[in-house]
């Protein structure tokens, strides 16, 4: 935060703001990943790789493959359902 040199209180809020709606949606994509595959559990008895990051991997590997339009909006559409299903 103090790399950006923002020091208007509003655009504080709003980076604030899509920062946490990304961590959101980044985890709740994540959630719905690992209820299909889930994750190695390490021999110290924690998981590989977290929730989030599974979810910020899959959003920006569709993010960067061509022509995903389909499975973008899948990821968009995230929140709307708890039966929906992500990647």
């Amino acid at each position: 935060m103090e790399d950006t040199h923002i020091t208007d209180l509003d655009k504080i809020e709003k980076l604030v703001f899509v920062r946490a709606i990304a961590f959101c949606w980044a985890y709740r994509t994540g959630d719905i990943k690992t209820q299909d595959e889930s994750i190695e559990i390490k021999t110290h008895g924690r998981k590989a790789i977290s929730i989030f990051r599974v979810g910020m991997d899959l959003i920006r590997e569709v993010l960067l493959r061509k022509r995903a339009i389909e499975k973008f909006r899948q990821l968009l559409d995230c929140f709307g359902s708890q039966n929906r299903e992500v990647a």
